[in-house]
This record gives structure tokens, sequence and C-alpha cells, in this order.
């Protein structure tokens, strides 16, 4: 079985939670649990979207995930320095480290971003064809 971790952190935006359904459809065509799914969060427990609904997510555990998903918000912030060493670490054991839309900025901000460098990738209508850069300003938490 696969073990596949969505995550989420303050501010998520709900919609990229919907991404659970592909590994769900999934399971239901198979007929068999190929794949278990975890909401996962810096520390587990409660942690608020962006539109106020709250789910409920356990720990993130960098070792345990074959596919990580990082959900991305409206309002991309500064990351904490834990959740990116989480990623970080994370990354050197997934399979797979993936982000949904703005995601992607919270990759780059763990480093992860070498393979987005100098690309580009359709975020949505406000972030259209946006450039994925690492930049420093962003790194040392300026808004971008």
């Amino acid at each position: 079985m696969k073990h596949i971790g969505l995550v989420v952190f303050p501010g998520f935006q709900i919609l990229d939670t919907a991404a659970a359904a592909v590994f769900e459809m999934a399971n239901l065509t198979a007929r068999m649990s190929a794949y278990d799914i975890a909401l996962v969060s810096e520390s587990g427990g409660a942690v608020k979207s962006s539109v106020g609904a709250v789910v409920q997510t356990i720990a993130l555990d960098p070792t345990r995930y074959d596919t990580l998903h990082v959900t991305g918000a409206n309002d991309v912030t500064p990351s904490t320095p834990k959740l990116l060493r989480q990623l970080a670490r994370a990354a050197q054991y997934a399979r797979r480290t993936a982000s949904i839309c703005t995601g992607a900025f919270i990759l780059a901000e763990a480093g992860l971003g070498r393979n987005l460098l100098g690309k580009r990738s359709r975020l949505g209508d406000r972030n259209s064809d946006r450039s994925l850069k690492q930049d420093a300003a962003f790194r040392n938490g300026a808004r971008r």
C-alpha cells in the first residue's frame, strides 16, 4: 500500500484537499486499498483553512510517505522553519514530493524548487504564468 500525505497549514485553500478524491477513486476502481491517504500538518491536530473550515490532521512524519502533496493558499506567506525542515527531510524519503497550485512556492521556500526554477507554471487566474524563481527576498520573509 502506498502512503499519500496531503500537507495542510493554517490558511490553506480547502479546494486543494479535493486531490484526495483521486486516490479514493483509484482505491474504488482497484477494489482494494492501494492508497492510504492522510491529511498531515506540521504538528498534527486541528488546522483552519482560508474559509474557516477546520480539518483534523496527523503530524507529518517525514519518513512515512510515498507521495507528499503540499496544498496552496490564497495568501502565500512564509512558512514556519519547522515545516520547511520537515518537507526538506521528507523529500529525501518520498518517491514524489509535489504541490497543488501555490504550494509550489512552499516547496521552493524549502529548497525543493530546483526543478521548477526558470519554468513557467499555471497557478490559477491571479498568478497565471508566474515564473517560479528562488528568491532571497521571499526566503527572508518579504511578500511577493
